[in-house]
Formats: structure tokens, C-alpha cells, sequence
């Protein structure tokens, strides 16, 4: 079992592809070329491992022809002065295999505990700023018998700033593969793939210990930790509750379990471990923590994907645009305290001290072994009490969410911003009938809503305004709406935003509408965002707080029955112009093409100096009969898009820029 501070803790998308390819043919401009990667210049040293062995008597990476091991090239590198010289300890290419693990605590590079668990040392230490492409070609992976003395073992420990791990594949030790310790400012860990299968003994693939700053572990893929505790894929631990983590970046990491390959978690087949994928410890404070484009998969019995129930003073929280896949986690609910398994659980009795946002992320349990499988998908358990309208600076949007019970539960959280987040068929859900107002109306609070204030603690479990009639006029969505006739009303001015779902849950976010001061009587609001297909309408509530970006949210409200829309199909048109002489002042899109901004609109054919800057403007016209959201725009100079328009209303424009050199 984990510790816990206390309990359990699109609309249509319009492409617009623009001719800035053959513009710049005809300008003259010429496509950047590859870089060749440059030689090691003066005042560096790069050591090649050419053996696959731990020690060889007699090693020397200094003297040509030598054997050059891994623990030998560290060895020497470590010993390089000044530090500002730059070492690289590279691997050749001919060179693969698994090193020898240790027998004997003499075979260690470090022989003390590095931190926690770790407590008799490491295989190898790295103690000054390099460089070690291991090029997915060398590992390390304990024997199922661990040797007399040995005891829990760091993999790799990292005890200096500024040290660029690379392609660590199948690296294992038996507790902590790799450790970045209090020191390791600026490093990183980038590549590699280690998901074992031969044993249980690695507890942490990585563990990052404060006061590090500037972390970055990015396009790994880990898994099967044995679950206990203090084990997962990514580890964020500390000494002292003193100390903080600071800017701690965790970008395309695979967290796969892989549970369904079946097996047994023990000392000679790992194929049946589950371990978590993201911990923060105890009392760990972690400052600006980003976690973005991971995948999280197959966890099972009782792991996480990130578990920061634990974590102390968060901050700064950023996680984004992950998926959360094929969770099969079984948990009963304990109705006597709201208990149930969760796959991302926030801190416990804890506040946000600054901004944080859980946001475009995908938790998608829909498929036929894994939905309905799992409770709840992001769980909140804070401090507050009845009515409170604190400020939790934590922010839960623009996510979507399939074959989850109860995706979004809050409890003693005050005043936590919920909204646009989208939920698929397999999502549990009661269904209201019309005349209940609110989707939970009635309903105790562990029934499986979509959104859930678990009571009045979390967004002083505000009733929500409902629709009573929803009709297609033209081009545009008619809803009548009511307010609320019991229970907590939000704060003025209200904001009802609008969903549609073809039965019981919010599939499509069709738009949000302002209806002001004045909240006490019916009224009528207009979308120009239609429904896909007829189906139901319904209503989330948010009301304004002490600080205007931070709304206080309610449930969902019941549904009403729409009609399908007509065909009103989106349409647009993209104005390319190419200029030079840009004034230095004039960077965005209206600046330029602005009749006095002084940079010269180039015509078609025109030539230009070489190494002159170029810029192209692109306008985007909404000439169809309905909004315009999230307007994607390309070009033929690269995979990624020139901008993205949020929304283009009908008869409107917006524009953008990119700039190329001559």
C-alpha cells in the first residue's frame, strides 16, 4: 500500500492549407538544409566505451588500443579538469550487451547510500557535467540472486549538474535504476526502453531527488515496477521537507505495464508487475511540473499513473496533452469516506500555491477489456469546509474522458475551475428526467456522475441552471434555461456553458454564454455552434469568484431533446502576401498589413537579396454561415502549423504570421 496524508486520496475543425511554398519559389527563398552534427571542437574529451565488460584489469580510455569499459570511461571522465571542458562518453557502434552486474561491494563505483532507498550505493557515479550516449547498446540488469553485501544498489548515480543521460535501454538495479541527485541541476535523461521482464528487483526506473532544479526526462518508455509504496516509473523524493523540486519536466514518457501480457510479479518473471508511473513522495514540494504528451497504460490492482496524494506545497502543476489508456483498476467505493481507485490523485490537504492546470488530456477507458473498469479518472481530497470559497488556483479543462464510472470528483477543494471537459457513451452517468434540473439531483454523492462536488466543501456544491427546451433556428442553437429553485446559486455574473450527447453523457462542447447580473428569471440563449446530430442538450453552471479567471463549478444539469441541425456547412478563404522591410516594431499579423506600417508587400515573382528576412501574412475569412473554432493553418515549409485560430466568427477574420530568410 502507498502512504497517504489522508483519505483516498472538437467542434468541427476547419483546415486552411496556404501556398507559402510556392510563394517562396518564386521569391527566391531556399528551405534551410540538415547540418551535418560538427566534430568535437577544442576543449572537449569524448571517451569510447569499446567493451561490454564491468572491469577489465588494466583498462585505460586515455591510451589508444586500450579496452575502455563503461565504469572506466566514467572513471576517468569524472576526473577531467576544468569543468568547463565538455566530455562525451559515447558507445561503439559494434559494442552491445548486458554488463556484468556486480558481485561484490568492491566492484562498486560508490560505496555509501545515495539517497533512501539506495542505501548501498551505486554501480556506476557520474560526479561531473557530460554527456553518455549509451546508444540503446549497453545494459545493466541484476541477476535473479543478488551477490553477499550488496544490498539495495542506484543503477547509475547522478551527482553533478548539467549530466545528459542518452539511450538508456533495458537498465535495471535492484532500487533505483537511475538516481539524479540534489545536485543534478540542468540534466536529463533522453531515450531508451526499459520495461522488465526477468525479475522484480528495480523498486524506481528513475528518482530525482530535491533540491535538483531543471530535470528533464523526455522519449522514455518504462514499466512493471514491483508495486510497493515508494516504487514507480518516474520518482520525485526528497530528504526534508525543506527542500523543493523545481522545474521538473516529464515529456513523451511511455508508462506501460503491460499487464495484459498475463505472468507473475517475482524474483525470476516480471511480466506480472504493475508499477505506478509518476510518484511524489512524502511531503515532497515540487514547483513548475510539467508533464506533457505521455502515454499511460495498463495499470492494474492497486497503481496510479500519477500519484501525488502525498506531495507537499504544489505549485505551478502542468499536465497536458497525455493519454491515460486501459486502466483495469478494480476498487470497491468506501462509502463511509468516498474511497475509491483513481488515476490521477492530487494532493492531499493541500493547497496550489500558483497557477495549475490538468488540461487536453485523453482518459480513455473505452475499450471491451478495460471499460467500466475503473472508478474515477482525477480525484481532489483538499482542506476546506462547508461553503468555502478559497481559491484552489487549480484549474481542470478542456479534457475528455470514455468508460470511466465517475471521471471528476472534488472534496474540500473550494473553488476549483471545471469546465469544457468532454465525456464519451461509456462514461457512467445518470439519466435525469425532465423535471429534475440537475443531473444529480436527488442522487447521493458517490453515484456515478460525470462531474461530481462530492458536497458543499468542493465549489459550495452550486446547483446548476438547466434547459428546459432546446431548438435549431437557421444557422444557430435556441436553449431556454431556468435557474436553479433550490440548493446553493452561483455567484453573478453566471456563464452556462452547453453541451450535446446522444444519450446520457456531454460528448460535444458547443460554446459558453455570459447571462450577467441578472440571474433570477428564465431566458432564452443563443449558440452559432450547432449540434452534430439530433440528440440531447444540457448545461454546466460557473460562477464568478474573488478572481474572475478562477469559476466556482457546478454538476452537469439534466438534458433536453434537440433536432437535428440543417446542413450549414463551414466555409473560409486565406489571403497570402509575402513583405520586406519589416519594421523591427511590426511583429504580428494586423501590424504588417496595416496601410502605415512601412514593410513593402512583395508581388508574385518577386526577387530579394539573399540572407534578407521575409515575412508571409496569412488572413483567414470566415465566409460561411457558421463560427469558425480552432482554424488550423499550413503551409508546405513543415510539419508544423503556421498558427492556430482560436475562433473566427461569421463574417470575421483573423490573420497571422510566419517569417523565413532569403
Amino acid at each position: 500500500m502507498r502512504r497517504t496524508k489522508g483519505r483516498l486520496a472538437k467542434s468541427a475543425r476547419a483546415l486552411a492549407y496556404g501556398a507559402a511554398a510556392m510563394l517562396a519559389a518564386l521569391t527566391g527563398i531556399a528551405a534551410a538544409q540538415s547540418m551535418a552534427p560538427a566534430a568535437h571542437a577544442a576543449g572537449t574529451v569524448t571517451f569510447t566505451v569499446n567493451s561490454a565488460e564491468l572491469i577489465v584489469e588494466g583498462a585505460s580510455c586515455s591510451t589508444e588500443g586500450g579496452v575502455c569499459t563503461l565504469r572506466q570511461a566514467l572513471t576517468e571522465a569524472n576526473q577531467v579538469e576544468p569543468l568547463e571542458t565538455e566530455v562525451f562518453i559515447d558507445v561503439d557502434p559494434e559494442v552491445s550487451g548486458t554488463i556484468p552486474f556486480p558481485k561484490k561491494p568492491a566492484e562498486l563505483m560508490y560505496q555509501a547510500t545515495t539517497a533512501g532507498l539506495d542505501s548501498s550505493g551505486a554501480v556506476f557515479q557520474v560526479s561531473r557535467p557530460m554527456t553518455i550516449d549509451l546508444r540503446n547498446n549497453l545494459h545493466l540488469v541484476p541477476p535473479d540472486s543478488i551477490g553477499t553485501g550488496l544490498g539495495y544498489l542506484t543503477g547509475i548515480w547522478v551527482d553533478a549538474a548539467n549530466v545528459h543521460l542518452k539511450n538508456f535501454t533495458d537498465w535495471y538495479s535492484t532500487a533505483t535504476a537511475i538516481l539524479f541527485s540534489g545536485n543534478a541541476h540542468g540534466s536529463s535523461l533522453d531515450g531508451g526502453v526499459s520495461i522488465q521482464t526477468e525479475n522484480d528487483h528495480t523498486n524506481r526506473q528513475v528518482a530525482i531527488w530535491a533540491p535538483a532544479r531543471d530535470v528533464t526526462i523526455s522519449n522514455y518508455t518504462t514499466g512493471r515496477q514491483p508495486g510497493a509504496e515508494y516504487d514507480g516509473g518516474i520518482v520525485l523524493d526528497t530528504s526534508s521537507s525543506k527542500y523543493s523540486l523545481t522545474n521538473i519536466t516529464i515529456a513523451n514518457v511511455t508508462f506501460d505495464s503491460a499487464t495484459v501480457d498475463g505472468g507473475k510479479c517475482g524474483s525470476t518473471d516480471a511480466t506480472g508487475c504493475s508499477g505506478q508511473g509518476i510518484v511524489v513522495m512524502s511531503d515532497v514540494k515540487v514547483d513548475h511540473l510539467v508533464v506533457e504528451h505521455c502515454l499511460f497504460a495498463n495499470f492494474a490492482g492497486d497503481e496510479q499513473a500519477i500519484d501525488a496524494s502525498a506531495a507537499g506545497e504544489p505549485s505551478n502543476w502542468d499536465i497536458h496533452h497525455n493519454t491515460f489508456r486501459d486502466m483495469t483498476i478494480e476498487k470497491a467505493i468506501d462509502k463511509s469516506q468516498g474511497e475509491t481507485h483513481v488515476v490521477v490523485q492530487l494532493p492531499t490537504d493541500e493547497d496550489f500555491a500558483a497557477l495549475s492546470r490538468i488540461h487536453h488530456n485523453l482518459f480513455d477507458n473505452s475499450s471491451e477489456q478495460s471499460r467500466g473498469m475503473q472508478g474515477l479518472a482525477i480525484y481532489m481530497d483538499g482542506t476546506h469546509g462547508a461553503d468555502s470559497v478559497s481559491l484552489s488556483n487549480l484549474f481542470i479543462e478542456d479534457n475528455h474522458f470514455d468508460g470511466y464510472r465517475a471521471p471528476i470528483r472534488l472534496w474540500g477543494s473550494g473553488t476549483v475551475t471545471v469546465r469544457r471537459n468532454t465525456f464519451g457513451q461509456h462514461t457512467g452517468s445518470q439519466t435525469k428526467t425532465e423535471d429534475e434540473e440537475s443531473e444529480g439531483s436527488g442522487l447521493n454523492a458517490y453515484t456515478e456522475l460525470m462531474f461530481n462536488n462530492f458536497n458543499n466543501t468542493a465549489n459550495r456544491k452550486i446547483r446548476t441552471w438547466y434547459p428546459t427546451s432546446a431548438t435549431v433556428v437557421g444557422c444557430a442553437l435556441s436553449v431556454d434555461v431556468a435557474p436553479p429553485t433550490s440548493g446553493t446559486a452561483p455567484n453573478t455574473p453566471v456563464t452556462v456553458d452547453v453541451y450535446w450527447t446522444a444519450g446520457a453523457t456531454a460528448e460535444v462542447y458547443l460554446g459558453g454564454v455570459s447571462l450577467g447580473q441578472d440571474v433570477t428569471t428564465a431566458t432564452t440563449i443563443t449558440l452559432d455552434q450547432l449540434p452534430p446530430e439530433a440528440g440531447y442538450i444540457r448545461l454546466q453552471t460557473l460562477g464568478t469568484s474573488q478572481d474572475p479567471d478562477q469559476m466556482e463549478s457546478s454538476q452537469y444539469s439534466r438534458t433536453v431533446a434537440v433536432d437535428a441541425p440543417p446542413a450549414c456547412q463551414p466555409a473560409l478563404a486565406i489571403d497570402l502576401r509575402a513583405w520586406a522591410e519589416v519594421p523591427a516594431a511590426a511583429t504580428t499579423h494586423d501590424q504588417i498589413v496595416a496601410p502605415d506600417s512601412g514593410a513593402r508587400e512583395l508581388p508574385d515573382a518577386a526577387a530579394v537579396q539573399s540572407g534578407e528576412p521575409v515575412w508571409f501574412t496569412y488572413t483567414v475569412r470566415n465566409t460561411g454561415p457558421v463560427v469558425l473554432r480552432d482554424v488550423v493553418v499550413r503551409d508546405g515549409s513543415g510539419p508544423d502549423p503556421v498558427c492556430v485560430i482560436d475562433l473566427i466568427p461569421i463574417g470575421g477574420q483573423a490573420g497571422c504570421v510566419r517569417q523565413e530568410t532569403a
